[in-house]
């Protein structure tokens, strides 16, 4: 046979005044963080943007392009005989 139900004291509502101070408090959270938001928000009114737009060269236009099949007298060609062994280096330049 199972015991019998244990009687459970009876809880007490919460005092109305305590409910509107917990209710007009999360209100005014809501109310101030979307104020913030507003405020705070990039754009805003100003059509402008706020970050300067970027240009990128467009193909066809008269932009220098740095030439690369011209090797750098300064570094080493990596394929070119070692005057010491003889022997090709694979190291890299600079490395």
């Amino acid at each position: 046979m199972s015991p019998g139900r244990r009687p459970t004291p009876h809880r007490l509502r919460r005092d109305r005044r305590e409910v509107a101070v917990a209710v007009a408090s999360a209100a005014v959270v809501i109310l101030v963080t979307a104020l913030l938001l507003w405020l705070l928000a990039p754009g805003g009114d100003d059509p402008a943007p706020s970050t300067p737009p970027i240009s990128l060269p467009t193909p066809g236009a008269d932009v220098p392009i740095p030439d690369t099949a011209t090797p750098d007298p300064a570094t080493p060609d990596p394929a070119t005989p070692d005057p010491g062994t003889g022997e090709t280096s694979t190291t890299v330049a600079g490395g």
